[in-house]
């Protein structure tokens, strides 16, 4: 059972984003999507700063979680556009080689 302090619906052209505040103070573990990651964790997403939002507002309750992008090979790049409210993030997944 999970206790949840309370949850907020963001609904906004058709999709449906869950901000959850956990009793702890936020969650552990982030998966992150993006549309663009360098190798030292830099991130951009889609620009409205949901992830970044949330981060914050763990950190500012004391709790920093460690935070994970997925991404494809392709959606690595060597820099990324950033402003003063992006994230670093503190590792990125993705396949480095093809397989065979």
């Amino acid at each position: 059972y999970i206790a949840f302090k309370f949850v907020i619906l963001i609904l906004k052209k058709g999709f449906v984003i869950v901000t959850i505040f956990l009793l702890s103070g936020g969650l552990d573990l982030i998966l992150l999507p993006g549309l663009g990651f360098t190798k030292s964790g830099d991130r951009i997403g889609r620009g409205k700063g949901y992830y970044d939002t949330y981060m914050k507002k763990c950190a500012d309750k004391g709790n920093n979680p460690y935070t994970i992008g997925l991404a494809y090979r392709e959606q690595i790049c060597e820099t990324i556009p950033l402003t003063s409210d992006d994230r670093k993030l503190d590792s990125v997944l993705y396949e480095e080689n093809e397989a065979h």
